[in-house]
């Protein structure tokens, strides 16, 4: 809505909106408008560079050009050689929050009244960023389990069910596994819940780097956690499994109070979709069941609802 203002107020041709991320100091493109989408794909794809390239954010002022094609310009705007532009970083604070730029396609001047106007319009886009960015702040922790730093059940409910919806109606395959930490009740009694708690984070971050980037992993409750894999068999899902147990079994947490680091394992259970289960429910009840046998099988193991179905 700002930038179509914008556009009528100063009868520019084109114009862009740039976020700026403070802690890696990227630049993307929130929204634009004269723009041709092919060009606009490619800028995203090529990246559109750093915010410290443009003299407006290291200035932290307006920088305003008549004539693109004979006065001094910012490298930003090196590729560009008609017309005249004008550039405000949008701030709140001193906090740089992202760039409005806006060309004119004739060497048209922005005048100082045009200046003034358009500081103006950025500070209601910072406003409105601030309310986007706390709004994903809001989001995210609504979602995230706040010790391990996973999705949480919740999270894990939306992404099992719209992935459940997905794979019906293309004919995909999917897997689900749910993980219990072995003797974690034990471990607490012995160490206390402060060691448990790091337990349950290395835990976390061994299950979740030894992952695929489509997979994604959920913190359960207490000490279990669930991974959803899609468009893996359950064959496929098991192999992966038997990774991350691994990977859990190769941890090594050093406790202050305990001269050997305690050995952590996890058991695992595996369903997969269509072959165990076609709904929701029951496909994470076939999971906590090969869990369950994978428990009874004598833990720090993976077993598959399919064997469980085979009877072997």
């Amino acid at each position: 809505d700002g930038l179509d203002e914008a556009m009528k107020v100063f009868g520019a041709d084109s114009g862009l909106v740039y976020g700026v991320d403070p802690d890696t100091g990227g630049v993307s493109i929130m929204s634009s408008f004269g723009y041709d989408g092919e060009l606009l794909e490619t800028m995203e794809r090529k990246g559109v560079g750093n915010f410290r390239s443009c003299q407006a954010c290291s200035l932290m002022k307006p920088v305003v050009v008549d004539d693109l094609a004979t006065d001094d310009k910012c490298h930003c705007l090196s590729g560009i050689d008609t017309g005249s532009s004008i550039c405000l970083p949008i701030t709140s604070g001193e906090d740089l929050r992202g760039v409005l730029h806006l060309r004119r396609h004739k060497p048209d001047p922005f005048v100082p009244e045009d200046k003034q106007l358009a500081q103006a319009m950025t500070y209601q886009f910072a406003l409105a960023m601030q309310r986007a960015s706390l709004f994903e702040q809001v989001n995210h922790l609504a979602i995230t389990d706040p010790l391990t730093g996973l999705y949480n059940y919740h999270k894990m409910n939306r992404d099992l069910a719209r992935e459940l919806t997905r794979s019906k109606r293309y004919n995909h395959k999917f897997a689900f596994i749910m993980a219990d930490i072995d003797h974690f009740k034990a471990f607490n009694d012995r160490y206390g819940h402060q060691a448990g708690d790091e337990v349950l984070r290395e835990v976390a971050r061994a299950l979740d780097t030894g992952r695929l980037d489509i997979d994604r992993v959920y913190r359960y409750g207490g000490e279990e956690f669930s991974i959803l894999l899609p468009e893996t068999d359950w064959r496929e899902a098991l192999r992966v499994a038997e990774k991350l147990r691994q990977n859990v079994e190769a941890l090594q947490v050093d406790l202050k109070d305990d001269d050997e680091p305690p050995e952590i394992t996890i058991s695992m259970g595996v369903a997969s979709f269509p072959y165990d289960s076609s709904e929701m429910e029951t496909i994470a009840a076939a999971a906590d069941k090969a869990l369950y046998e994978a428990k009874e099988l004598g833990r720090n193991q993976v077993f598959a609802y399919a064997n469980l179905k085979k009877g072997s």
